[in-house]
């Protein structure tokens, strides 16, 4: 899996690329708790 933060956002998307397919797993505000995303997936 990989991770992305949105630098003007405080969010990090959790997705894989699967062939020519992005698959999100989760969105989630890292202003809450930035390791919350482990523990939900």
């Amino acid at each position: 899996m990989r991770q992305a933060v949105i630098n003007k956002f405080p969010f990090v998307v959790i997705y894989e690329i699967e062939g020519r397919n992005i698959v999100v797993y989760a969105v989630f505000n890292t202003y809450q708790n930035p390791e919350k995303w482990k523990s939900k997936l």
